[in-house]
């Protein structure tokens, strides 16, 4: 590895000299310069992206049950509150359905009541013959006969207790169709759209208007999928209104899904609650606030210090007073530093001013230092 890095800087050096650099300063001249120090640090950037606002609850509100419009209490852009009637279909059939259905009901009780009543005299009956087998009045075929009445009426109290059933789950369906007869808001919102009026008909599953909630609002951005790796779900970001004022938001969901067109994922945030208390509204723009680079502490070197000489990457080292030459590998870069892959150490200054017309070895006098 050292004779690699030993040939390497004797090419570095004969470059120099073919290339004429040895011709601009005479040996022995002191040179200024300025410097920048080898820093670690969280190798990383914002970048900004526009987005929108969207309501986190919107859509169609669709008739449960078919039947023709009696009324409609809403107009075009009007607020509604979670349960408020929004339009009612005509209920005479469903009415007259339920009457007959409690009828069946309360019949059906007392049947079952009815016959529960004739199985208990039977049992009583069929008990006091059992006492007289031992006895000269104990008849055979009056105790079978008395035996399979109380097995028939214990089959009827069965059939009557199945109707029963029946009956009240027909009762039930047939309130639950009244209650969706009436057609009501299902959650805060404004209206949007309607698609009825009184008199239409409405068939099930038919929209009968569209909403949206426009005080419970996301963020929603689609983000080129090489920055997602920056990100994650939970983690705290900034963006900023359009009126330029700074918010913070939560990202809420990272969909896995990649636009093959786009190469983007779409991503939601939850903006926080002062930013919803304040005047907004769906399909406003925001500019999001996005971490890019490395996730992890690198070595880094100001962009100006780098100078490429056939092919090779080098850097001009300041060590007691002499600007060493060092061979150096780069990897990514954000902003105006990039990373070091290998070839320095945290803490070394760099030649960043005066570079370009420096030789491996010559004496430097550093006018000024750097930190950025």
């Amino acid at each position: 590895m050292a004779k690699r890095y030993t040939v390497v800087l004797n090419l570095i050096i004969i470059t120099f000299i073919s290339v004429g650099f040895s011709s601009i300063l005479q040996a022995g001249q002191t040179a200024s310069v300025e410097v920048n120090k080898v820093k670690t640090q969280f190798l990383s950037e914002n970048i900004k992206f526009t987005a929108r606002l969207v309501a986190v609850q919107s859509g169609y509100v669709s008739a449960r049950i078919a039947g023709p419009v009696i009324d409609v209490r809403i107009e075009l852009g009007d607020y509604v509150e979670k349960g408020e009637i929004i339009a009612k279909t005509d209920t005479a059939l469903l009415v007259g359905e339920n009457n007959r259905l409690k009828a069946l009901v309360d019949e059906s009780i007392r049947q079952v009541a009815r016959f529960q009543s004739e199985a208990n005299l039977k049992l009583a009956e069929l008990n006091r013959l059992e006492k007289l087998q031992n006895s000269v009045v104990f008849q055979k075929s009056q105790y079978e006969d008395s035996r399979q009445k109380l097995i028939i009426a214990k089959k009827l109290i069965e059939i009557a207790i199945a109707k029963k059933s029946i009956a009240e789950a027909n009762l039930a369906i047939n309130e639950v169709n009244l209650e969706w007869s009436t057609v009501r808001a299902p959650y805060n919102g404004i209206i949007t759209a309607i698609h009825t009026e009184i008199g239409s008909w409405l068939q099930k599953g038919q929209n009968v208007i569209t909403m949206l909630n426009n005080r419970d609002l996301e963020i929603l951005a689609d983000l080129p999928a090489k920055y997602i790796s920056g990100i994650e779900q939970g983690m705290p970001i900034a963006f900023i209104s359009t009126n330029e004022e700074k918010f913070q938001a939560i990202v809420r969901k990272i969909l896995p899904e990649e636009d093959i067109l786009s190469h983007t994922r779409q991503v939601r945030f939850t903006p926080d609650s002062k930013f919803l208390n304040s005047s907004i509204a769906p399909g406003q723009s925001v500019t999001i606030i996005i971490p890019v680079g490395s996730k992890k502490d690198s070595i880094t070197v100001h962009k100006d210090a780098l100078v490429n000489v056939a092919g090779q990457t080098f850097v001009f080292v300041a060590i007691e007073g002499k600007a060493q030459i060092r061979p150096i590998t780069i990897g990514s870069s954000i902003g105006n530093r990039f990373e070091v892959i290998n070839g320095l150490q945290d803490g070394e200054q760099v030649v960043i001013r005066g570079n370009e017309r420096l030789q491996p070895g010559q004496s430097i006098k550093i006018s000024t230092k750097t930190e950025e």
